[in-house]
């Protein structure tokens, strides 16, 4: 692969292998994070090579996976990996060869690798990392430049984690590591390194938004940049302290990718048996856009309860989608914000606004119970949306009032049903294991699912959990409940574990709630579920279709025929992207091909 190098100030930003280094997948998306980086670089006058090597290995091996499960169990051990760096086994040679041969590191002058997070998984994130730091060091050995590391899963491995691992490394084999903040930060660290190490700028921001940066100078020698302040939880006051997100938003995503002609696939390629119906035979490829941050509600198991709600102006929202459809075909977005209808009069001047330059592409999107009447829903319609997710919680009145939700039952359900009527796909998330939820409450919420099945068309059912910096952590005694300890290893995504006042202990609630998001996925049917959530299904049908109706009926159509064909379990297994662990993908690939 020819790359013409640009300026001299270049970059080489690479998205390394996350869930590909274990499985094959039907699809992969663009990465969210790792294009505001590389617009902010751009934006800043630095020239970037975008190159997508999740999808690059997903293309290669389709037919055979490329690394050994012993391979991988070495690279789950990344802090034993830094001491074997010379001795690598010959497929993860191989790999690395070849990676080199198709991205030719030659001749940049830096080097970043965005690490995605896509599993809970602690050896799936671990063999990542491991995988990065032998790339990185691969790199190095022909081009010996400064390497830089950020994404997600440096954020969830952890600043303590990783300064320990690297701090007795016998070699270093990169320079710099962010945990978070990286879309900002990075073009500062690089004016740094330009202007001969003056970091003034780049610790001042890091304090600023109270981020970390690891400097791996040599050997045994390690700086942590940006420390010195300690995290507060935000202030309830918008505008009162940095915020991180006003930056982000000024940035317009960018998805120019060296290899981004893998991104689309039909449904049947995902799925032959979906046969040569057009509106399998149609190419999606879904971009992601977020233009809006934090929260206007006061959940008080949420994080957002405590942070402001920012959004873009629409002028600027629709300048961007406009440029997506226009230069570069975009024609399904999934928008990552909290509430498009957040007010009336902001969504009203979206869908206008997007009616008004005639912009055709269709969206899906997450949108508040309350300001979600008829008209509003047929606006969304108007303007694009196909499918909405809902954040009810719970149907249960008392439940919505400790939660501080701030909405009416009764108003939930009709903006539901105006959501239905107009044409939308809805999605509806309930959380079970709230602080008393009798065994009463539990049989009315399993009989809400049952009788709105017509009208909610997937759910997503989920126990709850207490984290930092919210309400329920803060205040826990205002909730009927006490805090114990804060969960560790493979539990530590949970947050803390807590006990109900005068009720249930811990590992009991624990057992209950989990046991109750069971029971409702049984309702629904887990696997069909798993289907009706799927994105790439809801695109191509509505493209084609437009009416809810007829979409419903090849939906059903859909299912029976792959019913008849294959498992929907291992068929909604194929489709879930964080199931990266016990499923043979490959397997799965040969049962399909041999019914077709």
């Amino acid at each position: 692969m020819n790359h013409t190098k640009p300026i001299q100030k270049d970059v080489l930003f690479l998205v390394s292998p996350i869930g590909t280094l274990w499985r094959t997948y039907p699809y992969i998306e663009p990465p969210y994070g790792a294009s505001l980086v590389v617009s902010n670089l751009r934006k800043q006058g630095w020239g970037v090579t975008f190159i997508d090597l999740d999808l690059q290995l997903n293309h290669w091996q389709q037919r055979k996976l490329l690394l050994s499960a012993q391979t991988l169990k070495r690279l789950q051990d990344w802090r034993k990996l830094l001491e074997q760096l010379d001795t690598l086994p010959q497929d993860l040679k191989h790999l690395l060869e070849r990676f080199g041969n198709f991205i030719q590191t030659e001749g940049y002058p830096y080097v970043a690798l965005s690490l995605s997070r896509l599993s809970k998984k602690t050896k799936v994130y671990d063999a990542e990392f491991g995988f990065a730091l032998a790339l990185a060091r691969f790199i190095q050995s022909s081009n010996p430049c400064p390497v830089i590391f950020g994404g997600q899963n440096m954020s969830k491995i952890g600043r303590n984690s990783v300064e320990r691992g690297i701090r007795h490394a016998p070699q270093k084999c990169a320079d710099f590591f962010f945990y978070g903040d990286g879309a900002v930060s990075l073009p500062i660290l690089l004016k740094a390194l330009e202007d001969r190490n003056d970091r003034s700028e780049l610790t001042e921001h890091l304090q600023k938004s109270e981020a970390h940066v690891t400097w791996w100078r040599e050997p045994g020698g390690i700086v942590t940049l940006g420390k010195g302040r300690k995290s507060t939880v935000r202030s309830h006051a918008a505008g009162s302290k940095y915020a991180l997100e006003r930056d982000l938003l000024a940035v317009r995503p960018s998805f120019d990718i060296a290899n981004a002609s893998l991104y689309p696939v039909s449904v049947n390629r995902i799925f032959p048996s979906a046969g040569r119906t057009r509106w399998a035979a149609r190419p999606i490829s879904i971009i992601p856009y977020k233009f809006m941050y934090g929260c206007s509600h006061r959940c008080a198991f949420c994080k957002g309860a405590y942070q402001p709600l920012i959004v873009k102006p629409v002028a600027a929202v629709v300048d961007d989608l406009q440029y997506y459809v226009e230069q570069e075909g975009g024609r399904c977005f999934r928008f990552f914000n909290s509430q498009i209808n957040y007010t009336r009069k902001y969504v009203e001047q979206f869908c206008n606004e997007v009616v008004r330059r005639d912009l055709k592409f269709h969206f899906i999107d997450s949108a508040c119970l309350r300001n979600m009447d008829k008209d509003v829903c047929a606006m969304l319609r108007e303007a694009g949306c196909v499918k909405l997710w809902f954040g009810l919680e719970s149907p249960i009145e008392k439940i919505l009032t400790l939660i501080d939700k701030r909405l009416s039952l009764d108003d939930a359900l009709t903006a539901t049903q105006y959501a239905n009527e107009a044409g939308i796909w809805v999605g509806m998330n309930l959380i079970l294991g709230f602080p008393r939820e009798s065994d009463g409450d539990f049989e009315q919420i399993q009989n809400f699912i049952e009788n709105y099945g017509k009208i909610v068309d997937c759910w997503n059912f989920s126990a709850l959990q207490v984290y930092e910096q919210t309400p329920m952590h803060d205040r826990p005694a205002d909730y009927g409940i006490r805090i114990h300890h804060h969960y560790r290893g493979k539990m530590r995504d949970k947050g803390f574990a807590f006990s109900e006042i005068d009720g249930l202990d811990w590992k009991a609630r624990e057992r209950r709630a989990r046991k109750r998001v069971d029971d409702c996925q049984l309702i629904v049917g887990a696997d069909e579920n798993r289907f009706r959530t799927n994105d790439y299904l809801i695109f191509a049908l509505y493209q084609e279709f437009e009416d809810k109706n007829l979409v419903k009926i090849h939906f059903d159509r859909f299912l029976d025929e792959l019913s008849g064909s294959m498992s929907l379990a291992d068929g909604s297994k194929w489709i879930t992207p964080n199931k990266v662990l016990g499923f043979d993908s490959l397997s799965f690939l040969k049962r399909m091909e041999s019914r077709e």
